[in-house]
């Protein structure tokens, strides 16, 4: 696919759905919605239920976007820089991983506990902050807290599980490219992974264990971002033109939607992995309207994390309005403080970082 200021649109495009959905699925539990009364609001609302495939789709995003973009800068996949491809994942979380946890403080400090808003966004009447909340947050380690505590903090927390299962993901992930050296034995290495996942799937079922550790356990979470990483590396291998990639596309899409409207995990990983294929190589998608919504997947990391606070300013406007209109409403206010955020503090902490610490940006620095 021809890429819009190089980024493919297509894959932004799938970014936006997964964001979406994850909004869609908040502002629907908040319950502040009406009641659907049409078959649209109806369906809305039914997919909208399914919104944590939404962070599945993130994660074999993330899986593929991250190994691409690291075998387009290094001459060999197998002798990465880890100093730079750690640098790169501080700078493009942390920034704003950090502000956004100061914002949360500040406003646990000063929200007001009387609000239905505040106790849904930032602070359940159940949740205790205690040390190990913190450092869990800082460490990375989140998910399993929340595993072992079983407890609901507030939208604005809880997403933080995500962010500790990726970047425990990525702590080992160039660890183990450099010491597979191999495809073939990287491939060997991710299949393992893989059924390492599916197998505590079936594990974690068996013993009929909580929601969160089926769901927000680091090795549930693991095999999805693998899958992303073997398509990244051997998708050239596999049969691609303009009919079988436009097929990937429309097959590929119609998974996706069928994984949210009905449900079904192979449905939604199918879908994904075969639009992703075909959005590489399908032809562009040149029509304006489309990048409006490509814009929401670009802004993603931000909407995510601070989608919780355009739900909490948003909730006296949209509690009680019809679910799509509402869902609308709260989508354009995220939109626009995700990319105030982005402009004037995300993305110039990001170039700051990788201008400091990778080695393009000591070599910039010495041309200079």
């Amino acid at each position: 696919m021809r890429r819009d200021d190089g980024r493919n649109i297509g894959i932004d495009l799938l970014r936006a759905v997964a964001i979406l959905s994850v909004v869609a699925l908040h502002w629907v539990n908040s319950n502040w919605a009406a009641r659907p009364a049409s078959l649209l609001s109806d369906t809305f609302a039914r997919m909208a239920g399914h919104g944590t495939y939404g962070v599945t789709l993130f994660f074999v995003l993330s899986g593929f976007l991250i190994t691409r973009m690291t075998m387009a800068r290094e001459p060999d996949l197998f002798r990465l820089s880890l100093r730079d491809f750690y640098v790169r994942r501080i700078a493009r979380i942390q920034p704003l991983f950090v502000l956004v946890v100061l914002w949360g403080a500040l406003v646990l400090l000063w929200g007001d506990m009387g609000s239905a808003a505040f106790r849904f966004c930032f602070r359940d009447p159940h949740a205790v902050f205690t040390p190990d909340f913190w450092i869990s947050l800082f460490t990375f380690t989140f998910n399993w807290d929340r595993i072992l505590h079983g407890n609901f903090w507030g939208v604005h927390w809880d997403v933080m599980w995500s962010l500790a299962v990726e970047e425990q993901f990525y702590l080992g992930f160039p660890l183990l490219v450099i010491w597979a050296g191999t495809e073939r034995r990287l491939g060997w290495s991710l299949g393992a992974v893989i059924a390492v996942g599916i197998a505590v799937r079936i594990l974690v079922d068996a013993l009929g264990m909580s929601f969160f550790a089926k769901v927000t356990n680091s090795f549930v979470c693991f095999d999805t971002l693998a899958m992303g990483v073997l398509l990244a590396v051997f998708g050239d291998r596999l049969p691609r033109g303009r009919g079988i990639s436009l097929t990937c596309v429309a097959v590929g899409s119609f998974g996706v939607f069928w994984a949210f409207y009905k449900g079904g995990f192979v449905w939604l990983i199918l879908g994904a992995c075969l639009f992703l294929h075909g959005a590489r190589y399908a032809p562009p998608l040149t029509n304006p309207a489309w990048k409006p919504l490509a814009r929401i997947g670009q802004l993603s990391y931000g909407i995510y994390l601070l989608h919780a606070t355009a739900l909490y300013l948003a909730a006296p406007v949209i509690a009680g309005m019809n679910v799509l209109a509402g869902f609308a409403v709260l989508a354009v206010l995220v939109l626009m403080i995700a990319e105030a955020v982005y402009r004037l503090y995300e993305a110039p902490m990001n170039a700051w970082i990788r201008a400091s610490w990778t080695r393009e940006g000591a070599l910039a620095s010495a041309r200079a």
